[in-house]
């Protein structure tokens, strides 16, 4: 999430400000998510590369996947609500049903994996999905906190890189109500999706 020495919070308007007192764009907030998914992908894979190589058992590797997954949904709806201390019980009790979700689809990839799963590509791949996850986690609390401030429209923009055929008839809509658009993450793309949200009173 952005440094506290370079950002605050602006609670009237619901953005983060810059150490000049501009607003800080939608797509620089989207791009500090990013590093930090990044970041944990490759925590991620380095615990994947450690379970195939039985540096760790398959219970040290759950274990050390179920602390990241935690931190991964706790960090994004934090950046999305404007930083730790904007977090309210009912941020929290939101969050933590994403969690729970994501540490049920853990504990069957653990079971798959003591019955004989592979840990090939396939599975390498797949643990890279728990470390993106927290897009749709950041994007659906940031959607909530726009809506609850009085924005009524929300607009995809598409990113640099590669994006699917959904992101881009999705930046074709323009600005379309709040709830409208389908939510990044949820797209073709799924969690790898580099697009991100800007929104408007109407």
């Amino acid at each position: 999430m952005p440094s506290p020495s370079k950002y605050s919070w602006n609670e009237v308007a619901g953005r983060y400000r810059g150490a000049n007192g501009q607003f800080v764009s939608f797509e620089r907030i989207r791009s500090f998510l990013d590093q930090a998914l990044d970041r944990n992908e490759a925590r991620v894979a380095s615990l994947a590369s450690k379970l195939r190589n039985r540096q760790i058992t398959l219970a040290e590797w759950q274990i050390e996947m179920r602390d990241t997954i935690k931190d991964i949904h706790l960090a994004s709806s934090a950046l999305a609500r404007g930083g730790w201390a904007q977090m309210s019980e009912v941020d929290y009790a939101k969050v933590a049903e994403k969690i729970e979700f994501q540490l049920q689809k853990l504990n069957d990839f653990a079971l798959q994996i003591e019955k004989g799963l592979p840990l090939d590509g396939r599975f390498a791949r797949r643990t890279t999905l728990y470390a993106q996850s927290g897009r749709v986690t950041y994007h659906e609390s940031l959607r909530n906190e726009m809506a609850l401030r009085g924005f009524t429209l929300e607009k995809s923009v598409l990113a640099s890189s590669d994006h699917c055929s959904e992101c881009v008839s999705e930046a074709a809509k323009g600005f379309v109500p709040i709830g409208d658009l389908v939510l990044i993450g949820e797209r073709i793309c799924r969690s790898n999706c580099r697009c991100h949200v800007e929104f408007s009173e109407g």
